[in-house]
């Protein structure tokens, strides 16, 4: 039997309008060997020796990478959804990593952190490139070094993808066939689809219960995203009870809706485990 450790590191080049993504129900993180635990995605206490908890909401928020100034590993932890990924705001871009969460249940994201120290350490280790993140996804583990086990003569097997986006921002949902936003302020819904292949006459609805608010239908295709602006939501609708989805070819491809997920009681730091006294009894064999 041998042990080891699979996770894919995949880097995306950040700066101050960079921002990684979670599925939403992700509301804790750990550190390595779940040494220390913090809330997600605003920390409301210290991690890494950073008090975040003395900052207002939108500095404390670890999805943005301008937000952590010290080396910092977070990976999530309960979650159910299949997907996370990262966004660059500027560029208007960004990708999706896609796999079954019960193989592969490992989302991570580690900076050098938006610090001299870092950006130290950026230069050392990129080109041209400038200060990046490490979006990695791990196999049969949701923390590192959790290690799985090989017994001999055993194969293991797990597939993951990974695709772009463009213009839809930090996706809500995703899958194989494609991911989906879905933001309500002031009234009005942002509705945004990407998909990984041609679509056509594809529908989108945007449901409140079993009552139809908007639709539309139109093809869609990589690389050309529907993003709607403006969508009225109806005075007395609660975001939280609003669902979107994309219909095509008579089944549903990928749907999202809106839910406050509650933090709950927070998951404990891993303890070392207590040390062998040395004056503990021996036996002699003969």
């Amino acid at each position: 039997m041998n042990t080891f450790l699979w996770w894919a590191n995949v880097c995306a080049r950040v700066h101050d309008r960079y921002q990684s993504f979670f599925p939403p129900d992700v509301r804790y993180v750990f550190d390595h060997a779940k040494r220390a635990v913090s809330t997600f995605p605003v920390a409301d206490g210290v991690y890494y020796g950073v008090d975040y908890g003395s900052r207002p909401a939108a500095d404390a928020d670890l999805s943005w990478y301008r937000n952590i100034p010290v080396p910092t590993s977070y990976m999530a932890t309960g979650t159910q959804g299949d997907f996370f990924g990262g966004y660059d705001h500027s560029a208007e871009a960004g990708f999706v990593h896609w796999a079954d969460h019960r193989i592969s249940p490992g989302k991570k994201q580690w900076t050098w952190g938006n610090d001299e120290f870092g950006y130290a350490w950026d230069r050392e280790l990129t080109d041209a490139d400038g200060p990046y993140v490490e979006l990695m996804a791990g196999v049969y583990t949701d923390n590192q070094p959790d290690f799985s086990f090989l017994m001999p003569y055993e194969t293991k097997t797990f597939s993951q993808y990974w695709y772009p986006i463009q213009r839809i921002g930090p996706a809500h949902a995703a899958n194989l066939d494609g991911a989906v936003s879905l933001a309500v302020r002031d009234g009005v819904a942002r509705v945004s689809v990407a998909v990984t292949t041609h679509r056509p006459s594809a529908t989108v609805l945007l449901v409140a219960g079993e009552e139809v608010l908007w639709q539309l239908t139109t093809d869609l295709a990589p690389g050309r995203p529907l993003v709607v602006e403006g969508v009225p939501v109806p005075q007395g609708v609660e975001a939280s009870g609003l669902s979107l989805s994309v219909w095509a070819s008579g089944h549903e491809l990928v749907s999202h809706r809106l839910a406050h997920f509650e933090a709950g009681e927070a998951p404990q730091p891993a303890l070392e485990p207590p040390c062998l006294s040395t004056s503990r009894r021996t036996r002699s064999f003969t």
